[in-house]
């Protein structure tokens, strides 16, 4: 049933203006189911750990109304089976049908799961030296960038799910990673009118934007104390521009706000500032939270009026996310423009535009192939970042299958911090072939700082450039300015595995067509 403004408790009220991140032990999991059926939590995350799948059944199932379930959705439903590529892999194609029925297909598998709320599209302006995030955005150009989130939208709502575009209001000149510390944007109003803010005003024109996500970056010109989330002068931008969705927070456990403003005081801050919702620090139990924000009330940091604002947001949000998608089951027909979009992203690049795609069959030929760094982590020796893509032995695979396709080759494999005697070893095979191809990846994700390639791997590749046939670089376009010089490049947005179209490539079955959506020297 649909919960009603004017019969909700304050207890209700201040609940409902919270997204549960998960429980941190059994008594925090008891809590939240137990507010749930009081109707005092407002939505609650998906996580993909199988015992925390399990916990949204039963969040679900404890509900009788309709409590949003939301979830990161950049290149698919991660609690489903499908992939692509990443936003600028989609933009890459030139196709806004492609972000059209990729937003379909990733709502089908989310809504079939109960996930009605979609964290995205991002519409970041991604510039030189964007702070990792790059494979997240559609490009550099507000206008274009808009043109394909407006597509993803329309394919989101029309299998009813809703969306929060993000990270509003921006701040593209920004070079810090907000989940370490906080960034300071120098963009005044009016040049964030103009530009950053673009994607959010041709929304609300063009479909009927239901959410956005704020951004914990201080702008300067705007508000000096605070950032985005926490900032009335900048949260009324977009209200006074005819906004009248939901408004989350970004997530509260981001080092920008934890070693800035204070676990107690961040979440009342929020909803003072505008937003409707909050995404609490998830190393805290749900108890804490909820605490620390009907402390906030009965202070005063919020009054009555904004607590009725903010939950009539919420509760137009959960009737909009109730609307079921039309089918079950992701038809043949949308999982075959999911292979088209792996293959109309991939771009082509030649220095001198003297190369073709297809390389030379009668070289002898070595595959350097890059994957992740092992960690020990509480003794135990695994990635990092735990990627099915470029692990170890993820990359083991790619290896079989290039030198299987490409006869007489061969490959050797290298992390992407390679120490000394690795770079030696590498050096010395590639002196006993004709002709070198890298297979290298940077990866976008938080807490790293960048989604750069590392300068170890930049030299080796530097220095090998006279016998260098190709680069397959995966990831930020950005970086293939690093290989001048280089007769070939092949570059793939991260997100899915597009290695048989690669190959394709290389060997001259089909040309790429892929266009790359910002602006490099190459």
């Amino acid at each position: 049933m649909e919960l009603k403004l004017e019969q909700l408790s304050v207890e209700q009220k201040i609940g409902q203006l919270i997204c549960v991140r998960g429980y941190v032990d059994e008594d925090d999991k008891k809590f939240i189911l137990d507010m749930i059926k009081k109707k005092s939590v407002g939505a609650i995350q998906m996580t993909f750990r199988e015992e925390r799948r399990a916990f949204i059944k039963e969040a679900l199932a404890a509900a009788d109304y309709p409590l949003l379930v939301c979830a990161d959705m950049e290149n698919g439903y991660p609690g489903g089976q499908i992939r692509y590529p990443y936003p600028l892999g989609i933009a890459s194609s030139g196709d806004m049908e492609f972000a059209y029925n990729l937003g379909r297909v990733t709502a089908i598998e989310a809504k079939r799961d109960g996930v009605n709320v979609a964290w995205g599209p991002v519409v970041d302006v991604a510039l030189k030296d964007s702070v990792c995030r790059v494979g997240r955005c559609f490009g550099d150009d507000p206008e274009y960038i808009s043109e394909f989130a407006i597509s993803m939208i329309k394919g989101f709502s029309d299998e009813g799910m809703l969306v929060t575009m993000k990270h509003f209001p921006d701040g593209s000149d920004v070079k810090i990673d907000t989940h370490m510390q906080v960034g300071i944007s120098h963009l005044t109003k009016e040049e964030l009118l103009k530009k950053d803010i673009i994607p959010y005003l041709r929304a609300m024109e063009k479909v009927q934007l239901p959410g956005i996500m704020t951004v914990h970056k201080i702008f300067e010109k705007i508000d000096p104390e605070f950032p985005a989330t926490m900032s009335p002068e900048v949260i009324s931008i977009i209200r006074e521009a005819g906004f009248d969705g939901i408004i989350m927070t970004d997530s509260l456990a981001m080092m920008a706000i934890v070693q800035n403003y204070g676990e107690s005081e961040c979440c009342g801050l929020s909803i003072k500032a505008g937003c409707d919702m909050v995404l609490p620090n998830y190393r805290l139990s749900f108890k804490e939270s909820y605490e620390y924000l009907m402390d906030s009330y009965k202070r005063g940091v919020f009054d009555e009026e904004r607590l009725n604002d903010a939950v009539r947001h919420v509760l137009e949000a959960q009737k909009k996310a109730s609307k079921p998608a039309t089918t079950s089951e992701v038809p043949e027909e949308l999982k075959n423009i999911v292979e088209e979009a792996k293959k109309k992203s991939i771009c082509f690049l030649s220095s001198d535009n003297k190369y073709t795609p297809k390389l030379d069959d009668n070289t002898k030929k070595l595959f350097v192939m890059f994957h992740e760094n092992l960690y020990d982590v509480d003794g135990i020796s695994r990635e990092l970042e735990a990627s099915y893509l470029y692990s170890k032995d993820s990359v083991l695979e790619k290896k079989e299958k290039f030198i299987k396709e490409f006869k007489g080759s061969d490959a050797v494999l290298i992390n992407e911090f390679p120490n000394q005697l690795e770079i030696e070893r590498v050096c010395d095979e590639i002196s006993k072939y004709d002709e070198v191809i890298f297979y290298i990846f940077c990866k976008t994700s938080s807490y790293l700082g960048s989604d750069n390639i590392t300068k170890r791997a930049e030299s080796l590749i530097k220095a090998n450039l006279d016998k260098c046939a190709a680069v397959i670089h995966i990831g930020n376009p950005y970086e293939i300015e690093k290989y001048k010089g280089a007769k070939r490049v092949i570059n793939h947005v991260y997100g899915t595995d597009c290695d048989d179209y690669i190959i394709d490539v290389l060997k001259g079955n089909f040309k790429p067509t892929g266009k790359i959506t910002v602006d490099i020297d190459f």
